[in-house]
């Protein structure tokens, strides 16, 4: 039986096994390459990276640093339009005053948190020049103030809220509801929103008032010293108050609102009081004044 010979083992040539080495070393040197550019590359994004927190950073100082100057400031705040709310009250309402931030204002967050108050139906705020802010003031208006367990205002809505001094500019300018029921005097006022602030200025009380043929009245005493006796309906009619006691030359003192002809009545005080009782029904004869061109009325 033949005996089996193991293969013969060639030693790779000498040429082939440097060319083999060779090629290897260049794989090698490949692969640090790559190596390096990927370190490369990822301590390029790590130095961007860092620039720009270093840019951001710089950024936030600078404007933490330009808040906290005085001169960042509000420089000045404009209120507008507010008739019967003290300027303080609004400052309060919108957070906005000379120690606030200029750029961080923020006008229409400020001014949907103002709106809410009962005493104003919306606020507009907006950057002026130099620095300053103008707020724009949409008042539901003060109609009056009276004695209830407590002092309370009337407002142009005919809601009643507690009163507070802070909100207003001064009570002088406001009229005093005497004895008026809850109901009548949230009609009342509604109807006294129609007027101007000028003429709601002038009344410094309002009074319940009835005629035998009309319970549903008030009467209002002015600064002048007129009486002015009205339904609820006729109360717009009393805008013409200024037209109608500068051009009548009656000496009477005491003035009815006559809704249904739109007409203005000066009259005899006491003769209104004793309609007021029942004691005389109104006269047919009596002479209307028209509420735009004011004649005289009877003679006391």
């Amino acid at each position: 039986m033949e005996e089996v010979k193991e293969p013969e083992i060639l030693e790779p040539r000498e040429e082939y096994q440097q060319e083999v080495e060779a090629g290897i070393n260049i794989i090698r040197q490949k692969v640090d390459l790559e190596k390096t550019r990927k370190k490369l590359k990822a301590k390029k994004k790590l130095y961007s990276i860092f620039a720009l927190l270093g840019i951001i950073g710089a950024l936030l100082l600078m404007c933490v640093i330009y808040i906290l100057l005085p001169g960042s400031n509000v420089r000045s705040v404009k209120i507008i339009n507010n008739n019967y709310l003290s300027d303080e009250y609004i400052q309060e309402l919108t957070g906005i005053s000379t120690k606030s931030e200029y750029v961080l204002l923020f006008p229409s967050l400020k001014a949907f948190k103002a709106s809410r108050s009962p005493l104003v139906n919306g606020v507009k705020i907006e950057r002026g020049s130099n620095k300053t802010v103008i707020i724009d003031v949409d008042e539901n208006p003060i109609m009056g103030y009276r004695y209830n367990n407590g002092m309370e205002l009337v407002l142009g809505d005919g809601s009643i809220i507690r009163f507070d001094q802070k909100y207003i500019k001064g009570l002088t300018i406001l009229p005093m509801f005497m004895n008026v029921g809850d109901d009548k005097v949230s009609q009342v006022a509604i109807a006294m929103s129609k007027l101007d602030f000028d003429t709601i200025s002038r009344i410094a009380e309002v009074r319940d008032f009835s005629l035998s043929y009309d319970s549903n009245m008030v009467k209002f005493i002015m600064d002048e010293g007129y009486a002015v006796y009205s339904s609820i309906d006729g109360i717009p009619l009393l805008k013409n108050y200024i037209d109608i006691i500068t051009t009548t030359t009656s000496p009477n003192k005491c003035i009815y609102l006559d809704y249904d002809h739109n007409n203005a009545i000066v009259r005899n005080c006491q003769e209104m009081e004793k309609m007021a009782t029942g004691e005389q029904e109104p006269e047919n004869n009596q002479t209307e004044e028209n509420t735009e061109n004011t004649q005289e009325g009877s003679q006391e």
